[in-house]
């Protein structure tokens, strides 16, 4: 148990350092490492790798932006198979997730956008 808990720790702690030093080295910000992240579970995820990292990794794994690529590409087999319910749920989740960062974002937008006029009139 112990020793699955410091696998997980320190694996998710090796995504994080990825992304740090892509952020560091590429001068990747948040947005482009979010979407180099999701494509990479995506294209992963039909190969099985994504599962064997779950496997070893456990919830270091889930806990990863890679896990998402890995639900949009489980979630699009299954529709292709039949099973509609994932797509939905997947869909309906992800929904939830860009409107609650829309709305933050509108909000956090309306704060710069009513500051920088001060700011302006102070030059």
């Amino acid at each position: 148990m112990a020793m699955q808990l410091l696998i997980s720790f320190l694996f998710c702690g090796f995504f994080c350092l990825i992304a740090e030093m892509c952020n560091q080295f590429f001068h990747m910000g948040p947005k482009w490492l979010i979407v180099t992240f999701l494509i990479l579970g995506g294209v992963l995820a039909p190969m099985g790798i994504t599962g064997a990292l779950q496997a070893f990794g456990g919830g270091g794994m889930l806990v990863t932006i890679t896990a998402a690529g890995n639900v949009c590409e489980a979630a699009g087999a299954a529709l292709m198979a039949g099973n509609v319910m994932p797509t939905v749920i997947a869909t309906i989740l992800f929904s939830i997730i860009i409107a609650i960062g829309a709305i933050f974002g509108a909000i956090k937008g309306g704060k710069q956008a009513t500051a920088a006029p001060a700011s302006e009139a102070k030059e």
